[in-house]
């Protein structure tokens, strides 16, 4: 897959991918280029292996293609983010030592990093020998070979894409024949799905690119704050909509090792912030693939959870407090802060039920629908 070359002058090596690698990557992005036009190649980035693809023809190349082009190459290298580039380098150039026991070449990606000096190798004995070599394996073949199309969804439902969004994970979307996938200009997140109660589950993607791209976690840091700013504008829709609001970030790839400018404690920091103050829900995966999966999952488990509760389904609430609570989540679009926002302000079930609906629009995340609804399911 990769072939090593060394710069004649400088003696800068890069590790260029095959032609059938960049026809596979081609094959998967759904692009209509030339063979000849693209090439793709692993480089030095402080330490470690990453990739860069560059596309030689007259014509304007579609920054969004190249970027897909791109992750399906480094979904299909043979190495992860946590992997060594002198350790690759050493690896591509004697292929003959990786496999000198195999009969036949292997497709599986190889974890390229040395143990730890401070880590005393194991017994094959000890117990613990097969956990820890099963957790030194790569994942990132792992998560590439995810079928979306293998995720349980009870029924159709839409994704709708953000037109940021690349190609690529519109396509492997649209994979699960349960899923309808729409492009739209979305205000919030690159992906949306909406239950037939008006419920949006909204997630945003970023990558941890170590480049300047668009959606790369580390440059929304820095450009503005508009890391920051989204999930400001993400919280007020969660505070002030007439329906439930569930935000969820997936961070792709290696945040801290593809991370080249900010420190550890300013990425930790800003998870920090999302997750505590921001409420926003963090997840990370591996690839596109993996993210892809993710989405589908997430929207099944949206959906198929997507029910009107019964005050009598579950086991009963033993404290008075959180038996009131249970009753107010029976109302459609009243989550659990809604319910507890309102017994802070009205005291009883009984004071909201006698609250008019301007009186109850103006308690924080009710607004005025939801007060109509709430009026009504009360008896007002």
């Amino acid at each position: 897959m990769l072939q090593v070359w060394h710069h004649p002058r400088t003696q800068e090596i890069r590790l260029y991918f095959s032609r059938t690698a960049i026809q596979n990557a081609l094959d998967v992005a759904d692009a209509a280029l030339e063979l000849g036009t693209v090439r793709g190649w692993v480089y030095n980035l402080n330490g470690r292996p990453d990739v860069k693809v560059s596309v030689k023809q007259d014509a304007p190349v579609d920054r969004l293609l190249i970027n897909d082009i791109k992750e399906a190459l480094r979904s299909a290298a043979p190495f992860t983010d946590n992997d060594s580039w002198d350790n690759l380098v050493v690896v591509t150039e004697n292929p003959a030592e990786l496999h000198s026991e195999a009969s036949e070449p292997t497709t599986e990606k190889i974890n390229l990093e040395p143990v730890a000096p401070e880590l005393e190798p194991l017994d094959e004995k000890s117990p613990n020998a097969q956990g820890f070599v099963r957790q030194t394996q790569p994942r990132n073949a792992e998560a590439s070979k995810l079928l979306i199309d293998s995720i349980k969804i009870p029924k159709p439902l839409t994704i709708e894409i953000a037109r940021k969004e690349t190609r690529l994970m519109a396509d492997l979307l649209a994979e699960h024949p349960q899923i309808e996938v729409v492009r739209e200009t979305l205000e919030l997140g690159s992906f949306r799905v909406t239950d037939d109660a008006g419920n949006q589950l909204l997630i945003e993607r970023k990558r941890c690119a170590s480049e300047d791209v668009d959606d790369d976690f580390e440059s929304s840091m820095k450009k503005g704050g508009q890391l920051f700013d989204m999930a400001a504008r993400l919280k007020f829709e969660v505070d002030n909509s007439d329906h439930q609001v569930i935000p969820i970030l997936i961070l792709e790839g290696n945040l801290h090792t593809k991370a080249s400018t900010l420190l550890i404690q300013q990425l930790d920091g800003a998870i920090s912030y999302l997750a505590a103050v921001q409420r926003i829900s963090v997840l990370t995966s591996l690839n596109a693939n993996h993210s892809a999966y993710m989405i589908a999952k997430l929207a099944g488990h949206f959906i198929e959870g997507s029910y009107e509760p019964s005050v009598s389904r579950g086991p009963k609430p033993k404290t008075l407090f959180n038996q009131k609570i249970h009753v107010l989540e029976s109302i459609p679009g009243v989550s659990t802060h809604i319910a507890e926002t309102l017994l802070e302000r009205f005291g009883s079930i009984k004071a909201i039920a006698a609250a008019s609906q301007g009186e109850l629009a103006r308690v924080k995340g009710v607004g005025l629908k939801r007060a109509r609804e709430i009026s009504d399911v009360l008896g007002r």
